[in-house]
């Protein structure tokens, strides 16, 4: 089963590996669809600032995470714990794949707050892949990308 990934280029021009995820949390009736990269070089999937204000994610009952901030992008950012998430991706067969994460992390907006922040994307990172054990497949000269099922 293989779970088709989007290639764009960044603004300085390299390319980027993007899916489009549903998230939702049923006891915090938190759903929505947000775009996210795939980024090997981050252990946790983060949901960015931007998309926590679009989901409408409580913040005010959201545990802190461990640790309570994160630098990302150069960036230190609240962190906060979502626990029970549920997230679908379209497989090859435009079938809705839902995959069950026991935690994700919710960064919230620093004091004072920074412009800047509004840029950072939503990832999909390692504990992802590893957890549900996927293999990530990137070719840029071909402009093919997906996750696999291994």
């Amino acid at each position: 089963m293989r779970i088709p990934l989007i290639i764009r280029r960044a603004y300085p021009g390299e390319p980027r590996v993007y899916t489009f995820l549903t998230l939702a949390i049923r006891a915090m009736r938190v759903n929505g669809q947000i775009t996210a990269i795939v980024d090997t070089g981050s252990p946790r999937t983060l949901i960015a600032p931007r998309d926590a204000t679009y989901l409408k994610i409580p913040f005010k009952i959201l545990p802190p995470s461990s640790p309570k901030e994160l630098r990302v992008a150069g960036f230190v950012l609240p962190a906060y714990s979502m626990k029970d998430v549920t997230l679908g991706f379209l497989d090859e067969n435009k079938t809705m794949r839902r995959i069950n994460m026991p935690i994700i992390t919710v960064l919230g907006r620093p004091v004072p707050y920074r412009a800047e922040i509004e840029h950072l994307p939503s990832i999909v990172g390692t504990d992802f892949l590893e957890d549900n054990k996927f293999a990530f497949y990137f070719d840029p000269h071909n402009k093919i990308s997906y996750l696999e099922d291994v």
